[in-house]
């Protein structure tokens, strides 16, 4: 399984949450499994989220969709973000 790291700032919750939440099928038809999103309490306006992908190719396709871009400037995305795309490491014992 692949996951995808996002972080970046934003410039109201409510905006950003409703173009997010409005894009969950999009996500789905990209492979997304689901995630989790997180805002940095020291920071309100810093958003992080971590998703969990079928593969890395879908995870980079969707990353790079006119589509996610759109949202992204209709949520109110400050800037560029941040994106790194993460493997789980299956040996580490936590």
């Amino acid at each position: 399984m692949a996951h995808s790291l996002v972080r970046f700032k934003i410039a109201d919750y409510e905006q950003w949450l409703t173009a997010f939440n409005g894009m969950g099928d999009l996500r789905a038809q990209y492979g997304c499994e689901g995630g989790h999103a997180f805002m940095n309490v020291d920071n309100p306006a810093e958003i992080v989220v971590l998703l969990h992908w079928a593969d890395e190719a879908q995870a980079r396709a969707y990353t790079t969709s006119p589509d996610l871009r759109a949202a992204m400037q209709a949520g109110g995305v400050q800037g560029p973000p941040e994106i790194t795309f993460l493997d789980e490491v299956g040996d580490a014992q936590i």
